[in-house]
């Protein structure tokens, strides 16, 4: 009984017959592989990760600096590259058995190491690879790759030309090092404008000094996402996923847009029913012609269509658009929620700390109750004794000092300071020149700070 490999591999063969006979086009080959796993013709589809390299070339390092994508990156990888193969058009004759000179077929090689042509491509942002969007043009990308490479802030080793051994290359090289002006050269081949001066073979930089130097499009406030007034598009996209990254595909249409939004997590299904009973209700207001819009005007009524020219700066009058502050607290980014699973853990806990500081206008209940968990799972741990005299978690808050500042105005409130309650009744404590003997006078002043903080309730001090 033949095996699913052994039925794989002829199908992929009769595939690849079909394409060298003019039979089919490369293109309806790849169309027909990629639905049935057949073939990996392009570097995208290989199953590689540059991310488990160390070392990236100087191309992987300037196509990552443009996208800030990972497949972009490993289509210039070369051991993507060989582990991938490439159409090559070839003129069919009478001895294929076709009868026609005019007909062309095509035949599968493996995929050359990219060249100094490849590199021209990617900074001229013309190669068959890069889909938008581009987070630094071609050329700002070489020069800032280039200024870091001088500055000696990125290492970088090669071969010396006549050596066999990586060596590191001196900061002060990069003033006369370039890519070669050969175009069929290697990408990985640089070398000085003379023809006398040193050139270097496997060129490669630290990868992580890379994605330090150039951080991923989750570290990246876009331009989209900074401006002050939002569009209808701009509000629904955040409902949606309140996600800033998904900002940078704002208005793009293609495979990497559609990439990104099928992979991003969806937290609201309808976001246009939502942002429309929000504007009923009055938790959020719309700005037409520099005017607000009521809420009662929004009943009876839908969200208008798509808007022209969503993506100008400054908008169309007639045009409706939010403040972007009033949709961030409303619905804030769901990244600023903290992972709570690894708290014992010192980097882990410093994160949940920085986020629960951004989260604190936010989201003071949440942040309250996941703080106050894990405060009770570390003195269920470390003071058994104290669970042990029935010292529930209230009673475990209350005795510790919480984190936030409501914790802080609740326990001032329960357990007030003897300053606090002579402040209560009138009385001003003040030491007098001998320190043996205080004083308490009547001050009017006090007076009126008494009056006044019992006929209005205690509120928690402010952050900042």
């Amino acid at each position: 009984m033949p095996t699913k490999t052994a039925a794989k591999s002829r199908l992929r063969d009769e595939l690849i017959r079909r394409v060298k006979i003019g039979e089919i086009t490369p293109d309806e080959a790849e169309d027909e592989a990629e639905a049935l796993f057949l073939l990996e013709v392009r570097p995208q589809w290989v199953q590689l990760d540059p991310r488990t390299e160390d070392q990236w070339s100087l191309l992987m390092a300037l196509v990552w600096i443009i996208e800030r994508d990972l497949i972009a990156v490993r289509s210039v990888w070369t051991e993507a590259r060989r582990a991938a193969m490439c159409w090559v058009s070839s003129p069919l004759t009478e001895f294929d058995g076709i009868g026609a000179e005019c007909n062309k077929g095509w035949e599968l090689k493996p995929l050359e190491p990219a060249t100094v042509g490849d590199v021209e491509a990617v900074v001229a942002e013309k190669a068959d690879f890069m889909l938008p969007p581009f987070i630094v043009s071609g050329t700002t990308a070489r020069n800032a790759l280039w200024a870091n490479l001088r500055s000696g802030r990125l290492p970088a080793s090669g071969r010396c030309r006549g050596t066999k051994e990586q060596q590191d290359i001196p900061r002060s090289a990069w003033l006369d090092l370039h890519w070669i002006k050969d175009l069929a050269a290697s990408a990985d081949t640089i070398g000085g404008r003379n023809d006398n001066a040193l050139k270097y073979d496997e060129v490669s930089v630290p990868r992580q000094t890379v994605c330090e130097i150039w951080p991923d499009l989750d570290q990246i406030q876009s331009d989209e996402y900074e401006r002050e007034d939002w569009s209808l598009e701009h509000a629904v996209l955040w409902i949606a996923y309140r996600n800033p990254a998904l900002f940078h595909f704002f208005g793009l249409s293609g495979l990497r847009a559609e990439a990104q939004f099928s992979r991003a997590k969806k937290q609201d299904p309808a976001p246009r029913k939502t942002l429309l009973a929000a504007l009923k209700r009055g938790e959020l207001r719309a700005v037409r012609s520099g005017q607000e819009i009521a809420p009662e005007d929004w009943f009876g009524r839908d969200l208008p269509e798509r808007q022209p020219d969503v993506t100008r700066t400054y908008f169309r009058r007639g045009q409706i658009y939010f403040r972007r502050r009033d949709l961030l607290e409303k619905w804030p980014p769901a990244s600023w929620r903290p992972d709570l699973t690894a708290y014992r853990d010192l980097d882990s806990a410093y994160r949940i700390g920085l986020k629960s500081l951004a989260r604190r206008y936010l989201e003071p209940h949440d942040e309250i109750a996941d703080l106050d968990a894990m405060i009770a799972a570390i003195v269920d741990e470390l003071a058994p004794n104290l669970v042990a005299r029935n010292f529930t978690n209230r009673s475990e808050n209350q005795g510790l000092r919480c984190s936030s500042d409501r914790g802080r105005a609740f326990q001032t409130r329960r357990h007030p300071s003897p300053e606090a309650l002579s402040c209560q009744r009138g009385v001003y404590a003040h030491h007098s020149a001998s320190p043996r003997d205080q004083r308490h006078s009547n001050c009017r002043l006090t007076n009126r700070r008494a009056s006044r903080a019992a006929s209005s309730p205690a509120r928690p001090s402010p952050l900042f």
